[in-house]
């Protein structure tokens, strides 16, 4: 076939009149896409049509699809190195994590007798957000030594609410509860149980 055949071919006259690129098909052609690239990528994406329904869906979507939220236990190992960071102290280098705050709790014992040294505390405290936790660096210390104590659960508690979690459900337990939100209707469509 010639080019010039090619151009006459009825295949090729259909396939130009049954998609014309104009700039607005472009435009929302880019902007579907922009938002699944968005999406795949875990960033939140402003839509124009998104409304409580759609907001909604996203939220659901989050608690059942998101392994790779942090749990109760993966934050307080986080807050434990950092704290270790701040006073010079390995985590990996104690074969137990009593071993370790016991360290800790030495560390701090000798920072505060130095003059000073209160000030120094509060900051790290403040550094690691503990102030807004709603527990003290020393609180902290004896949950580390004692999970189990009073101590461990209030810092056990206070991680639970700021990551969002209810009633002792840490969030790989909540996503397993999470469809127990969904219901299929009487048409077998899904959808969320109304409070």
């Amino acid at each position: 076939m010639t080019p010039a055949a090619i151009s006459q071919s009825s295949a090729v006259q259909i396939l130009r009149h049954a998609s014309p690129l104009s700039a607005s098909a472009g435009a929302a052609a880019t902007s579907a896409g922009a938002r699944f690239v968005a999406a795949a990528n875990g960033i939140a994406v402003a839509d124009s049509a998104g409304g409580p329904t759609q907001r909604a869906k996203a939220k659901l979507s989050e608690a059942l699809f998101k392994p790779n939220a942090p749990s109760v236990t993966e934050t307080k190992i986080h807050l434990m190195k950092r704290l270790g960071q701040e006073l010079g102290i390995a985590l990996e280098d104690h074969e137990t994590h009593a071993s370790f705050g016991s360290a800790l709790r030495a560390a701090i014992a000798d920072i505060r007798m130095k003059p000073g040294g209160t000030f120094v505390l509060a900051a790290i405290e403040r550094k690691l957000g503990f102030d807004k936790l709603g527990f003290s660096l020393d609180t902290f210390v004896a949950a580390i030594i004692d999970p189990k104590g009073d101590d461990g659960r209030k810092v056990d508690a206070a991680l639970k609410k700021d990551l969002g979690l209810d009633d002792g459900e840490d969030r790989k337990s909540g996503v397993r509860a999470a469809p127990a939100a969904v219901r299929r209707d009487e048409s077998g469509l899904y959808g969320l149980v109304s409070s």
